[in-house]
């Protein structure tokens, strides 16, 4: 679909619009992502368990 859709814009726009209206698209895929996808976040480090001595 992006290569029809970039298609027509190249066609109708000029490569300069496309390649703007591309990377419009790809900086909020990146910002959709980056704000919901637990991968990304900051998260605090888990507090390891303290180690009781054995025995």
């Amino acid at each position: 679909m992006s290569n029809s859709v970039a298609g027509y814009l190249a066609k109708t726009h000029g490569d300069n619009f496309t390649f703007y209206v591309l990377t419009a698209i790809a900086l909020v895929g990146l910002g959709f992502f980056w704000v919901l996808m637990p991968e990304t976040r900051d998260r605090a480090p888990a507090a390891s368990p303290a180690r009781q001595p054995a025995g």
